[in-house]
């Protein structure tokens, strides 16, 4: 038998690392919510209420991962703390960019202590803090999910590297998962083992797949609980 994959890397491929960037969007959801919560207290107990003058409003696009395409609402403004004048921006939703234009007077609340920490639009960095909260969850909960497949995937590895038996078979096809990574389809090869039971191997790109009419060595469970798996996957 071929020496087999370990299980940091059976585990990262490809749930691991899908598990390790969802843990990643969690930290950075938790700093969002834990900044926004802050912020909101801050205001709150230690917040200055004053005028800004509306200087600038921009609207900048982007297309995301998906091609879909988003829109930023940025509103740059000037203040007044103790005599001296200070700009700003801060990005706004889109009901409350369209409501201002430049030269317009709106309420603004400050942070006595850093002006720079300030919310033109009222309830933005209580909004942040609802959102990162949920995303945080979110997050969270995919973390843990990715994980477990991850290790499910490693350990039923190296259990069919100990116990498997080897049996030998003709690969009878490749199907096509509809599933797709960097926009490389992926496909699995198919066979017919001697009792009749069906086997795939994992997802693959087609080229790394055995060939539709050679002959592949599996390993099958013993006690046919478990499915089988072809030895290349392992």
């Amino acid at each position: 038998m071929t020496q087999p994959k370990s299980f940091l890397r059976q585990f990262l491929s490809p749930w691991g690392w899908a598990a390790l960037a969802a843990l990643v969007g969690a930290l950075l959801s938790l700093a969002l919510a834990q900044w926004g919560a802050e912020t909101a207290r801050r205001l709150a107990e230690e917040g200055v209420d004053t005028t800004a003058e509306i200087l600038t409003t921009r609207i900048t696009s982007h297309r995301d991962s998906d091609g879909d395409t988003r829109h930023d609402y940025e509103v740059t403004f000037r203040f007044a703390v103790d005599g001296a004048l200070r700009e700003d921006y801060e990005m706004v939703s889109q009901s409350y960019y369209f409501s201002v234009a430049r030269g317009d007077v709106v309420p603004l609340r400050y942070w006595r202590q850093d002006p720079s920490v300030s919310e033109l639009e009222p309830g933005t960095a209580a909004t942040n803090a609802l959102i990162g909260q949920i995303a945080t969850g979110i997050t969270g909960v995919a973390t843990l999910i990715l994980g477990w497949l991850g290790w499910s995937r490693a350990a039923a590895a190296a259990w069919m590297h100990r116990h498997g038996v080897e049996r030998r078979v003709t690969v009878t096809g490749h199907v096509d998962t509809s599933v797709k990574v960097n926009n490389v389809p992926r496909w699995r090869a198919t066979w017919i083992e001697a009792d009749g039971r069906p086997g795939r191997t994992r997802m693959a790109r087609k080229e790394a797949l055995p060939e539709v009419g050679s002959q592949i060595t599996i390993l099958v469970d013993p006690n046919a609980r478990r499915p089988s798996m072809w030895q290349g996957d392992l």
